[in-house]
């Protein structure tokens, strides 16, 4: 199979994660969770990695694995941006940030300004880090560690 990349910097597995996590939140939503493109301002459009097909749910999804570095940790106040965003300039859809990595859990527990814009934005949190496949997590693991070598 060839490599899968994006723009970003996902790689395949990555992706991969990105499609499992978008599953498993799928049985909670009546309507199949998309990949979608939505207009925040004429002619400015943002991308979210899981949304309902009348948008009234939108979701970021981290597929992140292990200690986060500082890049990961601007990558999700980015994402959190995104979905405030979203949340002030669409029909009050809900947001959620999805991730299956306890070190995601503790940044945005910690006291912070980004645990306070979490909050005041109404951006809801999914951890499914006990439900994400071992095996994929491992992969996912791997695959940062060759991408830390780039």
């Amino acid at each position: 199979m060839p490599k899968i990349t994006d723009p970003t910097g996902n790689s395949s597995v990555q992706m991969e994660a990105e499609i499992a996590i978008r599953e498993l939140l799928q049985s909670e939503f009546k309507n199949k969770l998309i990949p979608k493109v939505l207009t925040i301002s004429e002619g400015i459009h943002v991308t979210v990695d899981a949304a309902t097909p009348d948008d009234s749910v939108l979701i970021e999804i981290f597929a992140r694995q292990g200690k986060l570095l500082d890049g990961q940790k601007k990558k999700l106040a980015k994402d959190i941006l995104k979905l405030a965003i979203l949340r002030e300039n669409t029909p009050k859809p809900r947001v959620i940030l999805a991730f299956a990595n306890p070190s995601i859990k503790k940044h945005l527990s910690e006291e912070s300004w980004i645990s306070v814009a979490v909050s005041h934005f109404g951006i809801e949190l999914r951890d499914v880090f006990n439900d994400l496949d071992d095996d994929l997590k491992r992969r996912i693991t791997s695959a940062q560690k060759v991408q830390g070598k780039k």
